[in-house]
């Protein structure tokens, strides 16, 4: 693993993912279509999937949202919310909306605070 990762021009220990059961913070942010989200008052309506994605250019991402975007349906009649979180600007946002079809907040999150 770290020759690959120095292939890549990255030294040092590879980042840890984390932890199942880990809470994801408390956050309030304006979603692509300016509504602001905040997980607090939604986690109160019910739960949420919380999905962090690399950006628009990753295929593994955009598969996976995808496969959300399709499965979405089965849930939302529950009161289940989705909210994808990633560091990709408002302009790679809208590519990944256009190449994954999604329906639900994404949040660009550049300072990667969230």
């Amino acid at each position: 693993m770290a020759k690959k990762l120095k292939k890549f021009g990255i030294v040092g220990l590879a980042p840890q993912g984390i932890k199942v059961g880990t809470k994801a913070p408390a956050f309030k942010a304006k979603d692509q279509n300016g509504y602001l989200i905040d997980l607090k008052a939604m986690l109160k309506n019910g739960p949420v999937v919380f999905i962090y994605y690399r950006a628009y250019w990753c295929p593994y991402c955009n598969k996976a949202l995808k496969n959300y975007a399709d499965s979405i349906k089965h849930v939302t009649g529950k009161g289940v919310w989705f909210i994808a979180v990633t560091p990709e600007t408002t302009l790679g946002v809208s590519k990944t909306i256009d190449i994954t079809n999604l329906r639900f907040s994404v949040i660009s999150d550049g300072d990667e605070k969230i």
